[in-house]
């Protein structure tokens, strides 16, 4: 990231980005424009960074020969419930895991857990570690909730095959519905007397295959895009790395998609509005493409 703070630091308003990248706060958001900004700079594209002020405007303006190009940023964060819940289940596991020089554990997590929830389940499987140095097996099981299983390792036989794992229940949540939610909020950023792009970062897919992945997101989304004719394209670079080797670009009228699995810019999908007021050239298209 040196070398790209290097590059950007004479734009102007970059030092607003650099400030926003020092607070934990603020970093995610500025570095998804720091990102965009250095792409464009690779790119050979002539853009600046725009100047926050009180009411919203967009990020950063593309200067091309006859017109302007605005790009709105933003970066969809990890839903709350999550956190909590990936954050109880590490706090569970991580002390479990503690205590494995003596004992060895299987935890069956059934359902999101409350903090509250969490802190008794740690002090019942404190004294069960105590317990099962004597026994050599120990278990807790909460209906619904959790299945705990402390043992020696000669005794790992004792716990149920199909409990023989560590596994947790995470909350379910539509991402592609919260896409929607910021495509709709977010235009209005946009200046309606120029083209305009919203670039959409998200980390929050796990698709299993991403070609059909990729069907139903452009199938969810692109009526959403089409609803406001100042988007001239969305862009949602998905920030999910898999162990495939997939990597290719499918591209017709209306959109785009360039999968990157084995590179570190992540994948992305372009859905082109053609109820734009503005539709893109295919010289401004082909710069979208390398951002």
């Amino acid at each position: 990231m040196g070398f790209g703070i290097k590059t950007l630091e004479r734009k102007e308003n970059f030092n607003d980005i650099l400030k926003r990248l020092l607070s934990e706060v603020t970093f995610q958001s500025a570095y998804s424009e720091f990102r965009v900004g250095n792409s464009l700079i690779k790119a050979g594209v002539s853009f600046e960074f725009i100047k926050p002020k009180n009411e919203k405007n967009p990020d950063i303006v593309i200067h091309l020969e006859n017109r302007d190009i605005f790009l709105e940023v933003t970066t969809k964060d990890i839903p709350e419930d999550y956190m909590k819940a990936s954050h109880n289940e590490n706090k569970i596991l991580g002390f479990l895991f503690s205590k494995m020089e003596t004992v060895n554990c299987y935890v069956d997590i059934l359902k999101p857990l409350s903090t509250p929830r969490t802190e008794e389940i740690i002090k019942k499987c404190e004294e069960l570690v105590i317990k099962a140095k004597e026994s050599s097996f120990e278990e807790l099981h909460i209906p619904k909730i959790i299945d705990v299983y402390i043992f020696k390792k000669e005794n790992r036989g004792m716990v149920p095959k199909e409990k023989q794992v560590t596994r947790s229940k995470i909350p379910d949540f539509d991402e592609l519905f919260r896409i929607k939610g910021t495509i709709k909020s977010k235009q209005s950023q946009l200046k309606a007397e120029n083209p305009g792009i919203l670039f959409i970062f998200d980390s929050n897919f796990w698709p299993e295959n991403m070609e059909v992945f990729y069907s139903k997101l452009i199938d969810a989304l692109e009526e959403t895009v089409y609803e406001f004719t100042n988007l001239s394209a969305v862009i949602i670079n998905i920030e999910t790395y898999l162990s495939d080797d997939t990597q290719f670009i499918k591209e017709d009228a209306t959109h785009i998609i360039i999968d990157n699995n084995l590179s570190r810019l992540g994948s992305k999908v372009i859905i082109l509005n053609k109820y734009a007021k503005y539709p893109l050239s295919r010289e401004e298209i082909e710069i979208l493409k390398k951002i």
